[in-house]
């Protein structure tokens, strides 16, 4: 691909009513990102900052603030490193766990085991759902069992008869629908540009529903930072400089 990344510099504008401007010191890097990544935008994926300065009609926010992607306030118990991602996947995994009726001792499937699932696993097991993780290769097994999930099955070396009906299948990456139990709940999390093919005669016989996933709310963002902080979750992550060189590495 010819096309490169580049760098624009853009005086500041006059701050208008309600106008915070921040300096970004911290950001995610999201799947969805590979869809823009030369679109005329800056990329990034709802990041961490620090409030720079504020329009006279901002009563609530002081330059020097710590704030995240909804400029709300950050735990001082979670760096910039570590806050950064939560911003962006807390939609798809807390909020999916928070909304789908599950009562304590219930179980979770988690297809996938990479950076959104990281988080997944850690979210499910301490509000203390029981985990199953799925993942196409076996050297994910150790990191989803150090996150708190209670089983791990590599996706070749299962059958169907295996695996006890679950109540909510979390899918970053392909589906196993036919695993569900009745009144199961799907939750699609995964933004590759694929099609996901799910019997009807299942969603019939077993009642399932499935859902998709849109941006949490704000009041969801403060809960899900709380909860992180208070139960030392952490994502894994790996880092990047925001130059021209780090973001061509990091996608």
């Amino acid at each position: 691909m010819d096309k490169q990344f580049k760098i624009t510099y853009s005086t500041t504008k006059r701050l208008l009513e309600n106008d915070v401007l921040v300096l970004v010191t911290a950001a995610g890097l999201c799947g969805t990102d590979e869809y823009f990544k030369f679109h005329d935008m800056v990329l990034r994926h709802e990041g961490i900052s620090i409030v720079k300065q504020v329009s006279p009609e901002v009563q609530t926010l002081q330059k020097g603030d710590r704030k995240e992607s909804f400029l709300l306030r950050l735990l001082n118990s979670l760096t910039d490193v570590k806050a950064a991602p939560l911003m962006c996947a807390r939609s798809s995994v807390f909020s999916a766990l928070k909304n789908a009726s599950l009562l304590l001792g219930d179980k979770v499937r988690i297809i996938g085991v990479g950076s959104l699932s990281y988080l997944a696993i850690q979210f499910a097991a301490k509000q203390g759902y029981r985990v199953t993780a799925f993942s196409r290769t076996s050297t994910k097994r150790d990191n989803a069992i150090g996150l708190g999930a209670v089983k791990f099955h590599e996706l070749s070396e299962f059958s169907d008869d295996s695996i006890t009906p679950l109540d909510v299948l979390l899918i970053a990456t392909s589906c196993l629908v036919n695993l569900m139990a009745l009144r199961g709940r799907v939750v699609i999390l995964s933004t590759l540009d694929r099609e996901i093919n799910i019997p009807a005669i299942l969603l019939v016989i077993r009642a399932l529903s499935i859902q998709g996933l849109a941006i949490a709310l704000r009041c969801c963002s403060t809960e899900m930072l709380q909860f992180a902080s208070r139960n030392m979750i952490r994502p894994i992550v790996e880092t990047f400089l925001l130059t021209v060189e780090g973001i061509t590495k990091a996608m």
